[in-house]
Formats: structure tokens, C-alpha cells, sequence
């Protein structure tokens, strides 16, 4: 407590696990480009697979609709997910360059 009789303000320690710390350690080491590339695969692997999907149940291979409903949906969640990280990287960098140094 100081004079006014109001304690110093500390910072909060949050302890982290081995496992957590770890994890830390490992994304640290892989590159921001690759994790994006890694990402878009992902993403085409899941329109690829929806487009299967629906190929499959068109010509009669598959039977259960909501597979292929939820495959789409899963392919469309990702794109449009893709999409806003792609808005937020350009806005980010928009506002970087009309920074005045």
C-alpha cells in the first residue's frame, strides 16, 4: 500500500503447462506463410471433398443427403472464414501504410 493507501498494481502470472508451453514453442518456429498455405489446403481439400460429395450422391453412389449437406456447409463455414482472416489482413496492412512515421 502506498500513502494514498491504494495497492500497486501487479501484473497476473498465469502459469502454463509443459504441454501449453510446448505448443507455444513449436507454432513459434513455423512461419506465418506457412501456416496460411497450410490453411488454403485445408480449405480445397474440404471443396474438393463437398464436390465428391455431391458428385457422388448426383449419380446415385450415396444415398444420405445430409452428408453431402454437411460437407458443403463444412467447405462453405471454411471459405467464409478464409475470407474474413483475408479482409482482416488487408485492412491491418491499409492501416500500417497510412501510418505516418
Amino acid at each position: 500500500m502506498n500513502e494514498y493507501g491504494i495497492a500497486p498494481i501487479r501484473p497476473i502470472a498465469l502459469p502454463i503447462s509443459p504441454d501449453a508451453a510446448a505448443k507455444i514453442a513449436s507454432t513459434d518456429k513455423e512461419s506465418f506463410a506457412k501456416l496460411l498455405s497450410n490453411s488454403l489446403k485445408q480449405i480445397d481439400e474440404m471443396n474438393k471433398g463437398a464436390e465428391q460429395a455431391m458428385e457422388n450422391l448426383a449419380a446415385g453412389e450415396l444415398q444420405d443427403v445430409h452428408q453431402v449437406m454437411l460437407a458443403m456447409e463444412k467447405a462453405n463455414l471454411s471459405f467464409m472464414t478464409m475470407m474474413q482472416v483475408r479482409n482482416k489482413l488487408v485492412q491491418a496492412y491499409n492501416e500500417v501504410m497510412r501510418m505516418q512515421f
